[in-house]
C-alpha cells in the first residue's frame, strides 16, 4: 500500500495484487488487479505506522471515500478520472434517478386484503428489496450473495432470479442466466460460486454436480414460464443439457 498524490482528492493510496495471490479464502487470483482508495472533503486516509497494510480514516465534517479497481494500471487511471468528476452529490442524484427508473418496471402488487398501513409497508419493502438486489447486479449479470460472500453463488442467485421474475425484471433474470452460460462456454463447468469481472476462478463446494446444476435447470424453466423466450433457451440449451448429464453421472 503506497501513498500518492492525485488531483482532486484530499488523500490517495494505491495497491497492486499480482496473479496467484489469494483473494478469497485459499483461492488464487488468476490475474493482476490494481486498487486506489481516494478521499474528498473532510475525509482523510493515513498510514498506520505499525502495519503497512492498514489505513486509518479520519473525518471532520462531510467527506467521501472512493474505491476504484481495474485489471490494469491504465484502466485504473481511467477509473480515477471518472471518480474525480463524480462528486458525492452527483453520485447520490444519479443513484436516486436510477432507483426511480428501475421501480417503474415493478408490476402492481395486489394488496386488497391488507389495511392501508400494511399495504404501504409492503410496497415500501418491495421497493427497497428491488433497489438492493438491482444495485448488487454486475454488468455481466451476476449478483453478489452478500457482504461476506463476494461472489455469485448459484444457490443464492436462484432466489434472486425468482425475486427478479416476481418484480417483472425479465431482462435482468435473463442476464443472470447468461452470466452462467458465458462462464460455461469458456470453462465447460459451473461451480458453487464464481466471481464477477474476474475470469477463471471458482469456489468449489459440496454437491456442485447435483444441487448446483439442478438450480440452473429450474432457474431456466422459471424464466421460460414467464417469458416464453424460446430463442434464449435454445441458446443456453447446451449448458442445460450438461447440467442434467452431470447430475446423472454423479449418482
Amino acid at each position: 500500500v503506497s501513498e500518492t498524490s492525485v488531483k482532486g482528492f484530499k488523500s490517495a493510496f494505491r495497491m497492486s495484487v499480482g496473479p496467484g495471490v489469494p483473494f478469497y479464502s485459499a483461492y488464487e487470483s488468476p490475474s493482476e488487479y490494481h486498487v486506489a482508495i481516494l478521499t474528498k472533503g473532510g475525509s482523510v486516509l493515513e498510514s498506520v505506522a505499525s502495519d503497512r497494510f492498514s489505513l486509518s480514516l479520519k473525518t471532520s465534517g462531510k467527506g467521501a471515500v472512493y474505491v476504484v479497481v481495474s485489471d490494469s494500471p491504465e484502466g485504473l487511471e481511467r477509473q480515477i478520472l471518472l471518480a474525480e468528476s463524480l462528486s458525492p452529490g452527483k453520485a447520490m442524484r444519479m443513484s436516486r434517478l436510477w432507483a426511480k427508473a428501475s421501480r417503474r418496471e415493478i408490476p402492481r402488487i395486489r394488496t386488497g386484503v391488507l389495511s392501508s398501513e400494511d399495504r404501504a409497508d409492503l410496497e415500501k419493502t418491495v421497493r427497497l428489496v428491488s433497489d438492493y438486489v438491482l444495485a448488487q447486479q454486475d454488468e455481466g449479470g451476476g449478483i453478489l450473495a452478500g457482504k461476506n460472500y463476494h461472489m455469485a453463488y448459484v444457490r443464492d442467485q436462484y432466489g434472486n432470479s425468482r425475486g427478479l421474475l416476481a418484480m417483472g425484471h425479465l431482462e435482468r433474470a435473463r442476464n443472470l442466466l447468461d452470466f452462467y452460460f458465458r462462464i460455461w462456454e469458456r470453462h465447460g463447468c459451473i461451480h458453487n460460486a464464481q466471481p464477477m469481472g474476474v475470469d477463471g476462478a471458482f469456489h468449489c463446494h459440496e454437491d456442485d454436480n447435483t444441487e448446483i446444476t439442478g438450480y440452473l435447470v429450474v432457474q431456466a424453466m422459471d424464466y421460460f414460464s414467464q417469458s416464453s423466450d424460446n430463442a434464449f433457451i435454445d441458446r443456453i440449451m447446451p449448458m442445460l443439457r450438461w447440467a442434467v448429464k452431470v447430475q446423472q453421472e454423479d449418482i
